[in-house]
């Protein structure tokens, strides 16, 4: 079976997605009289200048205070853009500044977005008058290369009257909007060639538990078959059988159809078929609530479920989640991988939950909404433990979120981050964080463990349930992770010392006049890889949020009255550890939790 291998592509489309102002009339326009100069190492594009693409309305010059030609102005309507080019030197994350006006009365809530994907939050705040031009900076990671950058309406009201952008950093130019960029000029290759609509019955490929077409009833969708009411199997009325099979199809739609995972219609012995349907046995008795079986000669896998739960995605479909772990092969007899494969699973549901394949079943069928399988005591309360676990393997899905969302835009992440952790697998029994760390180069996977928790402070990771589940319930969760040992110094309790890509997440109540620092000593755990990412978590009361990395332990943050902060330290050795969560022993490098001390001035721990 070959092993689909997706290419970094060589360009990043970056989108900044605003929500626009408020019509208004504008006063007698005059250009800025003193504009300031720009700044050193940084590109500015302005109206018909190079790297002016387009506006979605038209280049005005109505109200005062603008520079160059004029300024932006959208037509009022959801999705019109302003778009520019640049060519970066290298990859690398850049502050993009906008300059704009808004005179609506109101700030204006935006969120910055690579792709289709939310990135930060941002808030533009209004002024009296439109001839009031402010800036707005975002951070954005660029490609080496051509990068198209987008500032992308999402009201109905269009964008803000947006006047330029600077970008800061090295290596810097505006690009020629005419040149060709090529998406993908190596696109993946398509893992289900000539799949057909409908899918042949298994007969002789494998047989489970002496159950046939031939003594016991069953019921067909284009996909899948579910047998029932015979020789140990739950007997179903025919609306419960309707609604298991449009689970199983509209899951199937989302992560084969739409999303090109495998399909697991194909035996891993063949790339060109033929396709089989997978079959479901609602057993009367069973130990769990579902499992996945596999016909190693046939190629295939198969599901028992409870009968109880045939009706219930997050079992079957939890379950059609280890499927495509074992169509996608890679991982298949690989200690290592073992414990992911149910974080896989249960990420695979909860996605399922969330989305708008369940939505149509959901309203088909009368159902109520999906909500999210997140359990907020064990991967926050818990945060401690390794990123995935003995103790938490089913919990630490929302890792796998966060890869996907790709809220910071690291490269080789996002819609395929999932299935390309399987897929570059080199099947020579590494750990996820191996293959993590050669698709997001030269990124670390240091650096993603620490700004993935780094987020999970506010669980702001793209996933809007999970987040307000854990504003419902954060209050009860356990953040006591520090011991204070005196001089506004604290030192981790040892019980919760964050063991390999685990972290501590640290509220802090803030006191004075809102400046807050800290300053970190690793102690030492006896590795001499021992190390940790340190991070100053910031939301606003607005949802904006932003995070201060903390160079060497270090640093501090000026907050407003209405922002809180968070310390997230997470245990991130030099070296990633080749381990199998199955079989970590206490004694275990990836079982040494970071031992550590902590200076906070401007705050105390929650």
């Amino acid at each position: 079976m070959r092993a689909f291998m997706k290419r970094i592509l060589s360009t990043v489309t970056t989108m900044l997605l605003v929500n626009p102002v408020l019509a208004f009339n504008p006063p007698a326009p005059q250009p800025d009289p003193d504009p300031t100069p720009p700044a050193a190492n940084s590109v500015t594009i302005e109206e018909h200048q190079t790297g002016f693409c387009r506006v979605d309305g038209t280049i005005d010059a109505d109200v005062s205070g603008y520079r160059g030609d004029g300024y932006s102005n959208t037509v009022n309507e959801p999705g019109t853009a302003i778009v520019w080019q640049v060519t970066a030197a290298q990859m690398g994350s850049y502050d993009v500044v906008v300059r704009f006006a808004n005179a609506s009365g109101a700030a204006r809530v935006a969120v910055t977005q690579i792709g289709d994907m939310d990135m930060e939050t941002l808030s533009f705040e209004a002024s009296d008058s439109w001839a009031d031009w402010q800036d707005m900076t975002a951070s954005v990671l660029l490609s080496a290369g051509t990068n198209t950058i987008r500032l992308v309406a999402v009201s109905d009201e269009g964008l803000p009257l947006v006047d330029s952008i600077r970008l800061q950093g090295e290596g810097l130019s505006a690009a020629n909007c005419d040149a060709v960029v090529d998406p993908d000029p190596d696109p993946t290759p398509d893992p289900n060639p000539n799949e057909p609509a409908n899918f042949q019955a298994v007969t002789n490929q494998y047989v489970f538990d002496g159950i046939t077409a031939s003594n016991t009833p069953y019921k067909d969708s284009a996909r899948f078959r579910v047998y029932y009411g015979a020789n140990g199997l739950g007997n179903f009325s025919q609306n419960n059988l309707d609604l298991t099979l449009a689970h199983m199809e509209s899951a199937y739609d989302l992560f084969v159809t739409d999303w090109g995972f495998r399909s697991p219609g194909l035996s891993v012995h063949s790339d060109d078929g033929p396709y089989f349907k997978m079959n479901l046995y609602p057993s009367s008795y069973m130990n769990a609530g579902g499992v996945m079986l596999y016909d190693a000669r046939a190629g295939l896998s198969y599901l028992q479920v409870l009968a109880s739960q045939l009706t219930a995605p997050r079992v079957t479909v939890h379950e059609f989640g280890h499927s495509l772990a074992l169509t996608e092969y890679q991982w298949v007899d690989q200690t290592r991988t073992g414990a992911w494969w149910e974080t896989v699973a249960n990420w695979v549901a909860d996605t399922y939950l969330n989305s708008a394949s369940y939505n149509d079943v959901r309203q088909r069928f009368g159902l109520g909404d999906g909500g999210t399988i997140i359990d907020l005591n064990k991967v926050i309360g818990q945060a401690h433990l390794m990123i995935v676990s003995d103790q938490n393997y089913y919990e630490a899905w929302p890792f796998l979120t966060y890869l996907t969302n790709n809220p910071d835009g690291y490269p080789g992440l996002g819609k395929m981050a999932v299935p390309d952790l399987m897929r570059n697998h080199k099947r020579n029994n590494e750990t996820p964080l191996h293959v993590l760390e050669r698709n997001v180069s030269p990124v670390s996977a240091q650096t993603v463990l620490g700004r993935y928790w780094a987020r999970m402070a506010y669980l702001d990771i793209g996933h809007s349930k999970a987040q307000q589940a854990f504003f419902n319930s954060r209050a009860r969760l356990n953040f006591s992770n520090l011991d204070a040992v005196g001089n506004q110094t604290y030192k981790v309790k040892s019980a919760r010392a964050p063991q390999y890509g685990g972290a501590n997440i640290i509220p802090l109540s803030v006191n004075g006049a809102g400046n807050v620092s800290v300053e970190i000593t690793n102690l030492g755990n006896g590795r001499a890889e021992s190390n940790f990412n340190a991070t100053l978590s910031v939301r606003a009361s607005s949802g904006a949020t932003r995070y201060v990395t903390l160079a060497n332990g270090s640093g501090q943050v000026s907050l407003s009255h209405d922002e809180e902060v968070s310390l997230v330290v997470v245990n991130t050795p030099d070296t990633l550890y080749q381990y199998d969560a199955f079989r970590t022993s206490s004694s275990s490098p990836e079982a040494q939790g970071l031992n550590y001390q902590v200076r906070i001035t401007g705050a105390v721990p929650q």
